[in-house]
């Protein structure tokens, strides 16, 4: 007798041949009960009415028919079932059912099983799990999780070869072999009996653990664990020496099973709920690595009221520094979850940046300066004069000055006009400082600005000169408010 176990439910077969219990039935059927009862009767029994004769025919005629008795009530009481045999072991008891029985046959085509099936008359308890035994129970091996079946193979070592492709698909490829690399939750191979069609080859358990949603069958032969692996971002592993084997089991078309209680079947089901990509393992990495990182230079910046506000002028350029880190990285399944340093060491220290970051937004503020610095001497006034034979009114101040001498803007401001005005003031230069007041500077030679440059207060914007109508070279300087020249002395 050969016992096969799982769980607390029990297989029993009997090793012999399969068609003994189909040869008495027949035998027994073949007896012809009433024929032989009227036989008895017209037997003359005087000869043997000696007591021995009685005792001995008694006995037997009672034995006899005690026994036709019981086999008909035993017919007559039973149903119609069939023991199932597969590869010559006996595995259980089946309903005299066409549509199962032929479904079975489908399976065991599908899966090269030799399934023999025995009619007999049994009486069979109402609790007998005869649904089981129309997925063909064999023994396999399967890669739990913490105890729990995640996928079937058929052998111990087809079970760890699954264990072993999985974490390598799980692993990155660029890790030391001083890498620590482990499973998440205990990982290991339990024997136990199942359906043939839950056993799957060692290609399709791994694509399984990798993708449990991802739908393949006989069409997806070809797919590798390559793409299991890529389907959640995972690294690339090498699976060339991948081949299904034809005595294990690839998900024929040909397999049809109605019926299973497993608890494989139920938890791969919720699986492939909870999650549509992650892998059913988790492989958890880490390592230490030696890494030189360039150290960004820090920036600092001074503030410049002479340029224009927003501009940027870098006055010494500052130069990255180099760090050798020692650095703990963390995968998981194959993605880095976490990096931390451990050490520094600085090869270089980087040499910081000096930007001058302008403020000026061309607005007159604080106090008005002079605009010849190398000349105070005023020849002209504000006011009415007495020039060229007649008297009229001058709207600003005559600096003498040589030709060439530096013009400096006044306060902050915007260039509105740098060039040659025909109003007689030559060449020119008119300011917007803001607030509604301008400034002139006119009889330049030379200027240094463009209209729209912002300029600042001290800001050399020219030169002095003797254009348009002057009597000698001179700076010709105003200021005008709202439009209206004003008194420039106040400003000065």
């Amino acid at each position: 007798m050969r016992w096969f176990r799982r769980g607390n439910r029990q297989w029993q077969g009997a090793l012999g041949d399969p068609s003994l219990h189909q040869k008495l039935l027949r035998l027994i059927n073949k007896i012809n009960w009433q024929s032989m009862k009227k036989s008895v009767q017209e037997i003359d029994w005087t000869p043997y009415k000696q007591p021995r004769f009685i005792v001995a025919g008694s006995t037997a005629a009672t034995f006899l028919v005690l026994s036709g008795g019981f086999v008909s009530s035993h017919i007559n009481h039973t149903k119609a079932w069939n023991e199932v045999f597969t590869n010559g072991t006996y595995v259980g008891l089946v309903p005299s059912n066409n549509a199962t029985i032929s479904g079975m046959k489908r399976t065991a085509a599908g899966y090269n099983i030799n399934l023999q099936f025995v009619p007999v008359h049994k009486q069979v308890a109402g609790s007998y799990d005869w649904q089981r035994v129309t997925t063909l129970p064999e023994k396999a091996y399967a890669v739990a999780l913490n105890g729990s079946p995640l996928v079937y193979t058929n052998s111990p070592s087809a079970a760890q070869k699954v264990i072993r492709q999985v974490k390598q698909a799980l692993v990155p490829k660029h890790l030391s072999a001083t890498a620590q690399v482990q499973f998440s939750g205990a990982v290991s191979v339990q024997q136990s009996i199942v359906g043939v069609a839950q056993i799957l080859s060692t290609q399709a358990a791994a694509l399984y653990l990798l993708n449990p949603g991802q739908n393949f069958s006989t069409s997806s032969r070809s797919v590798n664990i390559l793409s299991a692996a890529r389907a959640h971002g995972g690294p690339n592993i090498q699976v060339s020496n991948f081949s299904p084997s034809a005595s294990v089991h690839e998900f024929p078309a040909s397999a049809k099973v109605s019926v299973t209680t497993d608890t494989f079947a139920q938890s791969r089901s919720k699986a492939a709920k909870q999650s549509t990509s992650q892998p059913l393992l988790t492989v958890d990495a880490s390592e230490v690595v030696q890494k030189q990182v360039n150290v960004k230079y820090p920036v600092k910046r001074i503030k410049d009221a002479r340029a224009a506000a927003g501009t940027v002028k870098v006055v010494a350029k500052g130069q990255s520094g180099v760090v050798s880190e020692k650095v703990r990285q963390v995968y998981k399944n194959g993605k880095l979850v976490s990096s931390k340093v451990l050490s520094k060491d600085v090869l270089k220290k980087p040499v910081t940046q000096v930007e001058d970051v302008g403020t000026n937004r061309g607005i007159a503020a604080g106090n008005w300066i002079w605009p010849v610095p190398s000349s105070h001497i005023i020849t002209s006034g504000y006011g009415p004069r007495y020039l060229f034979g007649r008297w009229g009114f001058h709207p600003g101040i005559d600096i003498g000055c040589p030709v060439g001498t530096p013009i400096v803007a006044t306060n902050d401001g915007v260039v509105e006009d740098a060039g040659w005005n025909s109003g007689g003031y030559g060449i020119w230069i008119k300011l917007n400082n803001g607030h509604g007041i301008e400034t002139v500077y006119g009889h330049l030679s030379k200027v240094k600005v463009h209209p729209g440059e912002t300029v600042a207060k001290g800001q050399v914007i020219g030169y002095s000169g003797a254009t348009g109508f002057v009597t000698g070279p001179h700076l010709h300087y105003e200021i005008r408010k709202n439009g209206q020249h004003i008194n420039p002395q106040p400003y000065m």
